[in-house]
């Protein structure tokens, strides 16, 4: 686990009082500090607490299903997902000085709605990478770029009613799809991505989501084609304003495959069930939902190359001088010893408890953190990387 300590003190030397501060770092093995802060300077906290409380309620949805269950895997990835945490602790010394440390700690579950920040933002990275290495080489105005979904008809015959087998099922049809002659000499490049929708506790709405490079620069042509090709289910095709909508299509393909989903209704009264979510689990377990194909695959992996991460890092990463830390209020009443989730933190700051100005400073103080150890593995890496080229 790693952690961040820092230790506050005054002094008072003519009537002026000087705060000081040491940082210490243990390099233990991390991957919450990758997690860039939702909002790094200032925020809308009444919108952050609203994601923190669907990210609680399906992570503990999720944690009561897999408990339950009598398969020792399910208990065993229960326990893996009661591993995750994030928190920042407070505790005030004899001599009066406060001391802060933040852990953070990711359990790397597949639908951990906590880890799911990471992966979401490696991916949107990644795809980022891809679209802008397509319009560079294949022109818009005489290639399609296409977004395209497929879905499963249960009526239809040979479609399977079991959860795991239908996703199994999907995998195999989606590859058949892309790999029809029709398909393949009309797509040069695509990304796939496998989601389940929760609207329903009866049914696995297992579906593909798309985004297509096409060899052709008629529109009704392209849309006859990629539908007629499809035969197991509903297909929707509409363009993919590969310019405009970049981020937009990248930030829709990497959000999470199921807790996405359990983010819209774990909150609701008609929530999921735990059945449903465990058979959901279960169903994607060993499952590759991620591929891609043609031309965008060849981007993905020129994208993955080291020094191309540094850089995106060095982008996204404000400096030490951007990015100061944190300065603990005077003057105002300070939270109890203890250990604080961003959540817990978030309920003082908009019930507006006497608490909340020490609240917002925590939260501010955490956030800060992780970017501090993002900013010293990047150090470290980049160090790295000069040594070896040198």
């Amino acid at each position: 686990m790693e952690s961040i300590k820092t230790t506050y003190g005054e002094t008072k030397a003519g009537g002026v009082t000087t705060r000081t501060s040491s940082l210490l770092v243990n390099n233990s093995k991390s991957d919450a500090g990758n997690i860039k802060s939702s909002v790094p300077y200032g925020c809308d906290y009444q919108h952050r607490q609203q994601a923190e409380q669907r990210r609680s309620a399906s992570w503990s949805l999720m944690v009561r299903a897999l408990s339950n269950s009598t398969d020792k895997q399910d208990k065993k990835e229960a326990e893996q997902l009661m591993s995750c945490r994030g928190y920042v602790s407070k505790v005030t010394m004899p001599n009066g000085k406060t001391t802060m440390r933040t852990f953070a700690r990711s359990c790397n579950h597949r639908f951990c709605p906590y880890c799911e920040k990471r992966t979401r933002e490696e991916v949107k990275a990644s795809l980022v990478v891809m679209s802008n290495k397509a319009v560079q080489e294949y022109d818009p105005a005489k290639y399609k770029y296409m977004w395209v979904t497929l879905t499963l008809d249960p009526s239809k015959k040979g479609v399977p009613t079991d959860s795991r087998e239908r996703l199994s099922f999907l995998r195999k049809k989606g590859t058949a799809y892309l790999n029809r002659k029709e398909i393949k000499s009309l797509v040069l490049g695509s990304y796939n991505k496998i989601e389940t929708g929760t609207f329903s506790n009866d049914n696995d709405h297992h579906h593909i989501h798309s985004l297509m490079l096409c060899d052709s620069s008629i529109h009704q042509s392209t849309v006859r084609t990629l539908q007629a090709n499809w035969s197991w289910g509903h297909s929707k095709v509409k363009v993919w304003n590969v310019e405009n909508e970049t981020s937009e299509a990248s930030l829709e393909m990497s959000k999470p495959t199921l807790s996405r989903y359990m983010g819209k209704v774990s909150m609701g009264t008609a929530g999921v069930s735990e059945e449903k979510l465990l058979r959901t689990i279960q169903a994607y377990r060993g499952r590759r939902i991620r591929w891609s194909t043609g031309v965008f695959r060849q981007y993905i992996a020129e994208g993955k190359d080291m020094s191309y991460e540094e850089e995106l890092e060095q982008k996204t990463l404000p400096t030490r001088e951007e990015d100061p830390e944190p300065v603990e209020p005077i003057g105002c009443d300070k939270l109890p010893d203890g250990n604080y989730s961003p959540l817990m933190l978030l309920n003082h700051i908009t019930s507006n408890t006497r608490y909340s100005k020490y609240a917002k400073y925590m939260l501010s103080y955490y956030d800060w953190s992780l970017r501090e150890t993002r900013r010293i593995r990047l150090e470290d890496r980049l160090q790295g990387i000069d040594t070896h080229y040198h």
